[in-house]
Order: structure tokens, then C-alpha cells, then sequence
């Protein structure tokens, strides 16, 4: 399956010295884990159960004092880390100082008002602006590239690096096993410094799906690679989101089920990584699948092609059924890894159409969304209020 999304950023030369000095070391320490405020009840699904999206390369930052207190969201995941010029030195984005600067503050406004976050690598343009893991020589330079990531934006409390490995990246086998290898590497605390990461740093994978299957295709090697490797994943986030026409036409109405889908991309990527842990040697209960399991919808308009009159829509009645499924999970004694969504920065809304791009890595013409609204909402953070548990849908969708 090819994603479309336009989650992406292009290269420059930024090393990783100038991303030290631009965050800096000031935090106000760790923070408490946020709960997922669920409609069914009071279920804690768990440490960052719902941290968003949020690009950092945009113009405008969305991170901001205001816009968490307008939202109700604390925690947050932050898009994206690409390759630097060729050179194996992490760069936000395009590599300029003002998308590293935008990613300082973020980091630090989320700090002061009580949130954490993750630090994402890669999305879908890496393979076309090339990611970290492509411009390093060896297992061990990519392992103190992560360290170092670790050490800029954590000085205190957990380090957690998501890895978006989409289209094109997840057919490079080489790649992805010497990434998977830097992640065992540093894992076995095998890398020298002063500061241990064999246990303190969470490391989870994310991957195009479809509701069939879960990690789908290339995605699924991905996946079953890192863990026949011995890593220890903290979670697989399933975009559960652009499954492609050939799966629409297959459903009857076509934006019916999006809701649904997501569970079932859900209940999928548990058991694959139940039984690929099986296979690699490491037995896990349902109970710890289900707690690696976190799953990201592309809210409002999804990507597709132009003659895809009626592409899948993410609503708002889609949010709440997989938050009350999520709550469900936790009522149950076997709650989920949490819940995302690309993206905070949609999360407002609009008018109009989505515009018709020329698809660079395929050469077809798609529909694009708007990268700051959705056209399934009326009024700001109705999506981050439906998952959080705060408000209750406007719409009658499933």
C-alpha cells in the first residue's frame, strides 16, 4: 500500500550541536503521566494516552500556552527529524533554525504546562529529503545519533523516539535492519557513555496499515524485522488512515466504517505483534500486546486520488468510536498504548475543498488536504475534545 499523506519535510545541513544549543537543557524535570479523560469513565489507558501530532516545520507553531489550554492537550507528538544534508546529524524539518527553534519552544512550553512528548523521525518525504538512519556509516554511528537526540531533549526523565517509516523507506531492508540493529545496540547497553539507555528510553515504530491486515505489506516486514532483531518496541502506532481506493470500493458507503476501520487496525497489529514476538522468541500476554498497540487517524479529509470523489472521512463520531473502544480496552484490564491523530495543526475548522497536487513519488495526480483544518469540524479542537473525553460529537457518523 502506498501512503499518501503529506506528513514531510526536506533536508538542509543542521548538526546535531545546533539542535543542543537551540532546545538547551532547562527543564522543570519529569512530570506526571497524563491520563486519557475517557467518556465511559475515569479508565487511564496509560502514559501519554493521547499525544497528537503537532508539525513542527510549519510556519506558524500550534504548540503553543494558549492552544493547550484551549484544548485540554498536554502531551504531544513532534514531527519531524529528517537526515542532514547527506551527513549522519539529525535537522528538524528543512534543516532551517527556524524549524529547530519552533521545536524548542514546543518542547519546552509543553514542559512548563505539566506535558511530555515524543520525537518523530522520518514521515512520508523522507524518502524523498532522506532520513538520519541513510546517512550514517555504521550501527554504531546511528546508535550515538539516537543517544544524542536522547541527550538534547531529555536531560532528565524518559527519552521517547518514534520511528514513521512509510513508502519507499519501508522497502529498504538494508536500512531498516541497521536501524533495528543501532536500536538492539543501544538497548544492550553496549554503547559507551555515562548515561545508561538500556532501560530508559522507549523506542516505538510507526506504519502504514489497512484493516485487514494491520501493518500492511512492507510495513509488516518492517515490523517483524525490529523485533526478530530483539528489540524491545515500547509501542506499534498504526496510521490507521488512507487505505487506498482498491480497499474503499471494497466497502458499501465508503465513509461509513472509518471509525471502525481504525479498531480493526487496532485488534490487527496486536495480534501481529503478539505472534512476531512469538516467532522471535519473547511470549507476551494479551494484556502487553494490547499495551504496545497505539493507533494515529487522519482526521477529517484523508489523501487520495483525484478521481476518488469520496475518499475516506475521518468525522468526529469516527474519534468517538475509537475512543470509547480504547476505553473499553481498559475497562476490560487490557488497555491500549494510547491514541494519536494527524494533526493538532488540522484540528480547526474550514471551508473549501482540498486542492489537486501532482504525487511526486508516484507521479499521480491526489487530492491534498489543508495542513491547518479539517472540513469535519466546526468549531477549534473538536477532534483533541472527542478523544480526550471532554465533549461529545456533532455528528451521527459511526
Amino acid at each position: 500500500m502506498t501512503m499518501r499523506t503529506l506528513r514531510y519535510a526536506s533536508v538542509a545541513i543542521v548538526g546535531i550541536a545546533s539542535l543542543v544549543v537551540l532546545v538547551g537543557c532547562s527543564s522543570s524535570g519529569t512530570t506526571a503521566p497524563s491520563a486519557l479523560s475517557l467518556a465511559k469513565g475515569t479508565a487511564d489507558v496509560g502514559d501519554l494516552a493521547f499525544a497528537p501530532y503537532a508539525d513542527v516545520t510549519l510556519t506558524t507553531p500550534t504548540v503553543t500556552a494558549a492552544n493547550m489550554a484551549a484544548s485540554g492537550v498536554t502531551d504531544f507528538t513532534l514531527a519531524f527529524v529528517t537526515g542532514a544534508g547527506g551527513k549522519c546529524a539529525p535537522a528538524w524539518g528543512s534543516g532551517t533554525a527556524r524549524e529547530a527553534t519552533n521545536a524548542a519552544s514546543a518542547m519546552q512550553v509543553i514542559r512548563d504546562n505539566g506535558g511530555q512528548f515524543i520525537v518523530s523521525f522520518g514521515g512520508a518525504y523522507a524518502e524523498i529529503s532522506g532520513m538520519l538512519d541513510e546517512n550514517c556509516a555504521t550501527v554504531e554511528d546511528l546508535a550515538k545519533a539516537y543517544v544524542a537526540i536522547a541527550d538534547a531533549y531529555w536531560p532528565t526523565g524518559t527519552p521517547r523516539i518514534d520511528f514513521d517509516i512509510e513508502g519507499g523507506e519501508s522497502q529498504n531492508t538494508d536500512i531498516n535492519l541497521m536501524r533495528a540493529q543501532a536500536l538492539k545496540y543501544i538497548q544492550d547497553g553496549t554503547l559507551d557513555g555515562t548515561r545508561s539507555y538500556s532501560t530508559d528510553i522507549q523506542f516505538s515504530y510507526t506504519l502504514a496499515t489497512n484493516p485487514d491486515l494491520g501493518a500492511a505489506d512492507l510495513g509488516a516486514l518492517v515490523l517483524k524485522q525490529v523485533i526478530g532483531e530483539g528489540v524491545h518496541l515500547a509501542s506499534v502506532n498504526g496510521m490507521a488512515m488512507e487505505y487506498g481506493n482498491w480497499y474503499y470500493d471494497q466497502q458499501q458507503p465508503r465513509n461509513a466504517n472509518m471509525g471502525t476501520y481504525a479498531i480493526d487496525v487496532a485488534k490487527a497489529i496486536q495480534g501481529q505483534i503478539k505472534s512476531m514476538s512469538a516467532a522471535a522468541g519473547r511470549s507476551l500476554t494479551d494484556a502487553e500486546a494490547w499495551s504496545m498497540v497505539r493507533i494515529t487517524p487522519n482526521i477529517g479529509e484523508n489523501n487520495g486520488e483525484i478521481d476518488d470523489s469520496a475518499h475516506g472521512i475521518f468525522t468526529l463520531g469516527n474519534a468517538a468510536t475509537l475512543r470509547d473502544f480504547a476505553a473499553q480496552k481498559a475497562e476490560e484490564g487490557t488497555p491500549m498504548g494510547g491514541l494519536s491523530m494527524w494533526s493538532f495543526d488540522r484540528d480547526q475548522p474550514c471551508t473549501g475543498t482540498s486542492t489537486t497536487v501532482l504525487e511526486p513519488i508516484s507521479g499521480e495526480l491526489w487530492t491534498k488536504p489543508k495542513a491547518d483544518c479539517v472540513i469535519a469540524e466546526t468549531q477549534p479542537y473538536q477532534f483533541s475534545s472527542v478523544f480526550l473525553g471532554s465533549a461529545e460529537p456533532t455528528d451521527a457518523s459511526p
